[in-house]
């Protein structure tokens, strides 16, 4: 084959200054410039995300090669295209209700000399043609902020108020400012946000929220989406299109090139019921209404009636080769001029060798490309699952620019949306909420606040409000038909728009029992994880057996959630009905007698045999300690391996009892101490047996 093929083309990745280049000639062929301050900084945005290397760096031969899903060239297109995006909303605060009058002939009101120029010309081309350093830094907070979110959600940190990021971004020192603040973000939360803080805030960023929507037939769509609780940045990210859209007319104006052709490709990434759905219909409708995507009407393609569609993977996947990319084109040619949406997108590619996952892939990567400006692609799911799946092929992040976080509602967002869904049914809280507040916080798992509240994905939200709604007017409608029974006579019509306290505290009520009476009964997973440890323990001085970990390891989730439920309660007890009351209580003694159990079986495997018998009157003790003096008086290999062996299996379950205590106090703050002395005792332990185990293999 390589005799037949002649001719050979290495693409290599460009250097961070080619990449600055790019994004200059870019912007000249729209009538753009960048100016000479915001330069620097654009070289630092592109080399951050696509990790290039420098001239110096690449003739030294020290570049080890950019990331193979950066895009190159393609990440210029996308940095530019989020750089005008920016500057169109400081273009439509800021030109305001000037207009500018048509010239004649074939130069525009911006061409020649700026003296030369009409005064409102004088004052429009620049805000028309120019990108800012301000606006490459709000494409930069922006990657600042999205790194940063994602290492201090892992580090379990605070993240920092990020609006004033753009300013900060500004103040950093030129050049490589940036460059650091983006290599801490990806390691440490907390030393970040320290140099993110100390740095200056410097010029202006103008609010996209401050851009009102007068057009009649977006007025409505806006006002629809503002009435959803929370989402936040999506909010802003659609009335930056709206205000893209402005700006497109400003320019048209101005007689300038049009700025279209972007792609708005997205990725909505959260837990379920974070609204992830019901936002994509009003991306649709709002952006059929902006006008940014047009239909195709060539090659057959003809432009769709529903500008929102929802397809599976068994609607894109096929069941032969070369079926699969028919299939995608289908539908995404049935999504001309709309959006196609495909919620846990991730399931399209199901395992490595799932051929025709990655065909689908690769089949949608093309039409997404092809076709970015008559179809817009959102792509849904889990976070983790969704990066990993974006991982599944090389350059599919450089073609979804959007990325939207769809955090978990806050307790008092929930209870917003349980008032919205009454509403629509003319039905009323009950003056004193509090058992209302308790249903919808106990139902849903949900925290005050974002900032340290545990990561959770039987956190349901807004679905489980919907849930709990429902199951509070089916208790209003039961208790009125029993007094409706006992009266003879029907209830007040006023009596059926007003939910009591007691129908809610039923909610919770069966909630609870349907969570806690199993594995806080008496034969429950909480006894039975504890008994299991305590007897294959002690079971070491009987037999010397031991079974690994692995049966029980599935079971440190359901621990996590009963604590955390468990938790959750104590401040409600108020509030709850007797039966609740007692569930909590029974689940909490269950949950301390795990603990006591869990510390001893530490105990009695990490710490030294000698301390151990003092403390316990004499009682076996230092299960380790024993496995060492076994193992240092071993000569014999078989004897050694066979040690060795037990040796690894005490230290997996102790590694588990480990993971055991430390769910168990999960939701405690700060944890005891006897939690890190444990960890730390242990530690020390397992460090000394691995020494005493490596000098008994070069003995053998």
């Amino acid at each position: 084959f390589i005799s037949r093929v002649p001719f050979r083309f290495d693409f290599l990745d460009y250097s961070c200054e080619d990449l600055g280049k790019i994004a200059v000639h870019n912007t000249g062929e729209k009538d753009m410039s960048l100016t000479e301050v915001s330069k620097p900084l654009t070289t630092e945005l592109l080399t951050a995300i696509t990790g290039c290397c420098t001239e110096d760096i690449i003739a030294a031969g020290k570049c080890a090669g950019a990331t193979r899903d950066n895009g190159n060239g393609r990440s210029v297109r996308n940095t530019v295209e989020s750089a005008i995006r920016a500057m169109s909303v400081r273009s439509v605060v800021l030109a305001g209700a000037w207009k500018v009058q048509h010239t004649s002939g074939n130069k525009g009101p911006c061409a020649g000399k700026r003296e030369e120029q009409q005064p409102t010309a004088q004052k429009l081309c620049p805000l028309a043609m120019e990108i800012e350093k301000s606006d490459i830094a709000v494409v930069a907070a922006d990657l600042l902020a999205k790194t940063l979110r994602k290492t201090c959600k892992a580090q379990d940190q605070k993240l920092p108020n990020t609006e004033k990021f753009p300013q900060r971004v500004m103040g950093f020192p030129s050049p490589g400012g940036f460059i650091e603040a983006m290599e801490r973000a990806r390691q440490d939360c907390i030393t970040a946000t320290n140099y993110i803080e100390q740095s200056e805030t410097v010029g202006d960023v103008y609010d996209v929220r401050s851009v009102t929507v007068k057009e009649a037939g977006l007025v409505e769509a806006f006002a629809k989406l503002d009435r959803r609780v929370g989402l936040r940045s999506v909010k802003d990210s659609l009335r930056m299109l709206y205000c893209n859209i402005k700006f497109r007319q400003l320019r048209t104006s101005l007689q300038l090139k049009d700025t279209s052709e972007q792609s708005y490709h997205m990725r909505f990434l959260g837990n379920p019921g974070t609204g992830k759905t019901v936002v994509a219909r009003d991306v649709g409708a709002i952006l059929a209404k902006l006008d940014v995507v047009s239909p195709k009407t060539s090659d057959g393609w003809i432009p769709a009636d529903n500008k929102f569609s929802e397809v599976a993977r068994s609607e894109l996947v096929g069941e032969y080769l070369g079926h699969t990319a028919k299939k995608v084109k289908e539908k995404v040619k049935l999504a001309n001029g709309g959006v196609m949406f495909i919620d846990e997108a991730y399931s399209l590619v199901q395992s490595k060798d799932d051929q025709f996952g990655h065909e689908a892939v690769d089949a949608l990567i093309k039409e997404m490309e092809d076709n970015r400006a008559h179809v817009v692609v959102i792509l849904a799911g889990y976070e983790t699952e969704m990066e990993t799946f974006f991982d599944s092929n090389p350059g599919f992040k450089s073609r979804v620019p959007f990325t939207f976080n769809f955090e978990d509602y806050t307790c008092s967002e929930l209870h917003q949306i349980a008032n919205q869904m009454l509403e629509e049914r003319n039905i009323k809280m009950p003056q004193d909420n509090r058992t209302a507040s308790a249903a919808m916080s106990f139902t849903t798992r949900c925290c005050n606040q974002l900032e340290g509240c545990p990561v959770l994905r039987s956190r349901s939200n807004g679905r489980a409000v919907r849930n709990t709604v429902e199951a509070a007017v089916r208790n209003m409608a039961s208790r009125l038909m029993q007094l409706e029974e006992e009266a003879n006579e029907p209830q007040p019509a006023q009596a059926y728009t007003m939910l009591e306290p007691d129908d809610w505290r039923k909610v919770t009520a069966i909630q609870v029992e349907g969570r806690l009476r199993h594995p806080c009964s008496a034969q429950g997973e909480l006894k039975r994880i504890g008994d299991l440890m305590i007897q294959r323990t002690v079971k070491l001085f009987s037999d010397g057996s031991l079974q690994g970990p692995q049966e029980l390891e599935g079971q440190l989730f359901e621990v996590r959630q009963v604590v955390e439920d468990v938790t959750h309660l104590q401040p409600l007890d108020a509030v709850l009905d007797e039966s609740s009351r007692r569930y909590r209580q029974l689940c909490a003694s269950k949950v301390s007698a795990l603990a006591k159990k869990t510390q001893f079986a530490l105990k009695m495997i990490c710490m030294d045999t000698k301390t151990y018998q003092e403390e316990h009157n004499g009682d076996n003790g230092g299960v380790l300690d024993l496995l060492k003096e076994e193992l240092a008086g071993a000569g014999d290999p078989d004897r050694i391996r066979a040690t060795v062996q037990q040796m690894n299996i005490v230290m997996e379950n102790t590694a588990f009892l480990l993971q055991l205590l430390e769910a168990i106090y999960s939701s405690t703050s700060p944890p005891p101490p006897v939690l890190p002395e444990l960890d730390q005792l242990c530690k020390r332990k397992f460090a000394s047996v691995k020494e005493t185990r490596l000098t008994a293999f070069h003995m053998s």
